[in-house]
């Protein structure tokens, strides 16, 4: 019997293996969209090719062990669907190329199962590895996984839009995104713990950031829901490659763009909210004179949140916290502080921008050396 793709699915039945057709290394589109819809598992260590539009599933799987795919597809996308996902399950898949992997262009509201991208790698990709467009879609675990762009220019690792509850981003490589992980509006109780930033390129005159946070108006209620109970903590955040114009976190709206993982900043002075975020137990490498802050704001509107208990690898920035467009003018519940460094003998006070407003309260301990803990003889805590 010829070695058909039909043939080696009648194989698999017939001998109840629970796995996919071998790649016949030309096109193996079918293969990887059958075994996608029967729910079992791509080869190990095979190399499939995918040259199809996109896989538009109710529950996206694929499944491998150290699988490849090489994303030759016409929308650019293995996955790339307009439905409301009951679950997802994408496990031990190397994606090489295209614009991205996984992709959901619905934008109604997506509360059901468990989205779990775990143990995979995104390798040349050109726009944003794993995106979805909806206005309320929880419980992502992308856990355990590197991100690797073609491009640090308008690229993206992770772009989830909308609310966000018990969302997890942990354990993962960003290795030379624009943007590693974008967060936008409503982004609530989530946990970014674990994972590892860094610029595999020295970049050029072009903004970069690790985590760009999008800010929030008021509900209809009048609450804001954007950043509480958000952790992020535990994370490396390299000083590879580091320019001046890069900062770990910003904070802005979006300019223009089709799609979530397309939009990006717009690096203007927007509305809107920052609220109840904790950023703690970090450690942040290479800050030198000419990386000047390390959060970049365009909204005055950061509001009852924690920056405190990082750790410096180097010296510190001359500012933590930057306000670019309008600066706040009421206070805003906001603690920077305290800090250590790994090393560097020099003593220094982290400063703060816009320090001439009732805004921050700052504790500038450098625990480095007990003798001149509180140099310039700051007090424990300070209101600026």
């Amino acid at each position: 019997m010829a070695d058909t793709f039909q043939a080696q699915v009648a194989h698999v039945a017939k001998h109840s293996a629970p796995m996919a057709p071998r790649p016949n290394g030309v096109d193996d589109t079918e293969t990887i969209e059958w075994a996608s819809a029967k729910r079992v598992p791509l080869r190990p260590g095979k190399t499939y090719i995918y040259r199809g539009a996109g896989i538009d599933t109710a529950s996206p799987y694929l499944i491998g062990d150290g699988t490849v795919i090489s994303v030759e597809s016409s929308s650019g996308y293995v996955i790339d669907s307009n439905q409301r996902w009951g679950r997802t399950d994408v496990v031990g898949i190397r994606f090489i190329g295209g614009k991205g992997a996984i992709r959901n262009r619905y934008t109604g509201g997506n509360v059901a199962g468990m989205h779990t991208v775990r143990d995979c790698q995104f390798i040349d990709y050109t726009e944003c590895a794993v995106s979805h467009n909806a206005s309320d879609m929880p419980y992502w675990r992308i856990t355990g996984c590197e991100f690797r762009a073609q491009t640090d220019t308008g690229t993206i690792g992770v772009a989830l839009s909308g609310l966000t509850d018990h969302s997890h981003i942990t354990d993962n490589r960003f290795l030379n995104e624009q943007y590693g992980i974008k967060l936008c509006a409503g982004f609530a109780n989530m946990l970014i713990s674990g994972n590892d930033f860094i610029h595999f390129t020295g970049g050029g005159s072009q903004k970069r950031a690790n985590l760009w946070l999008v800010p929030r108006g008021t509900d209809w209620q009048g609450n804001v829901d954007a950043g509480s109970g958000t952790v992020i903590t535990v994370n490396k955040f390299g000083g590879e490659n580091q320019q001046t114009t890069d900062v770990r976190i910003l904070i802005t709206g979006e300019g223009a763009g089709a799609a979530n993982g397309v939009a990006l900043p717009s690096l203007t002075n927007v509305g809107g909210y920052v609220n109840g975020l904790v950023f703690e137990h970090n450690n942040i490498g290479g800050m030198t004179e000419g990386v000047p802050f390390v959060v970049e704001s365009w909204t005055p509107n950061v509001v009852s949140s924690v920056f405190g208990h990082n750790q410096f690898s180097g010296s510190f920035p001359g500012e933590f916290l930057h306000f670019s467009g309008d600066a706040p003018t009421q206070l805003a519940e906001v603690t920077i502080g305290p800090f250590t460094r790994q090393w560097n003998s020099a003593s220094q006070v982290m400063k703060a921008a816009n320090a001439g407003l009732p805004y921050l309260w700052v504790e500038t301990r450098n625990t480095e050396d007990p003798a001149n803990m509180w140099p310039g003889g700051a007090p424990a805590l300070n209101q600026l």
